[in-house]
C-alpha cells in the first residue's frame, strides 16, 4: 500500500535523516489506515479538492513525527550535570508515543461545510417576550 506521505516528508518535518526508513514506512501506513477509518471517500477527495492532499500529507507526516520524537512515551526528562539540571516536559496530549491524529487535525481532514449542517439563524422580533413564549408553553398553545 502506497501513501501519500512520504519517508522524506517525515524527514524534513522531523529536521534530520531517518535512522530507520522502513519504521516511517510502517507508521505512514498505519497512520493511513487512520485516516481511512473515518475519512471513507480518501482518494476521492484528495482528486477532487484543491490543496487537501497537502493536508493529508502534513496529517501524516506529523503523525509520524511525534512518534519517532518520543517512541518511549516519556513525558518528562531531567538532565543532571555536576549541580546543574535540565527537565525537558512534553504536552501530556501527545506524549504517550502512540500513533495518533489530534482533534485539530481531524477537524483540517473533515468536508469544508461540516458544521454548517447543524448551524442556526438567530433573529429578533420586535414585540416577543421570553414570558409569552414560557406562558404559552405552559398553557399548551406552543
Amino acid at each position: 500500500m502506497t501513501t501519500y506521505a512520504t519517508p522524506d516528508d517525515v524527514e524534513v518535518r522531523l529536521g534530520r535523516p531517518l535512522t530507520d526508513p522502513a519504521q516511517a514506512v510502517a507508521l505512514l501506513r498505519d497512520a493511513e489506515v487512520l485516516i481511512r477509518s473515518r475519512v471513507l471517500d480518501l482518494a476521492a477527495r484528495v482528486a477532487d479538492e484543491p490543496g487537501f492532499l497537502d493536508v493529508v500529507v502534513m496529517v501524516e507526516a506529523n503523525a509520524v513525527v511525534r512518534v519517532l520524537r518520543n517512541p518511549e512515551g516519556l513525558r518528562a526528562v531531567t538532565v543532571t550535570v555536576d549541580d546543574g539540571s535540565v527537565t525537558r516536559t512534553r504536552d501530556q496530549a501527545t506524549s504517550d508515543g502512540a500513533l495518533r491524529i489530534t482533534d485539530d487535525e481531524w477537524d483540517l481532514l473533515a468536508p469544508v461545510g461540516l458544521g454548517e449542517a447543524a448551524s442556526i439563524r438567530l433573529r429578533y422580533e420586535p414585540g416577543w417576550l421570553a414570558c409569552q413564549g414560557e406562558r404559552a408553553w405552559r398553557s399548551g398553545q406552543w
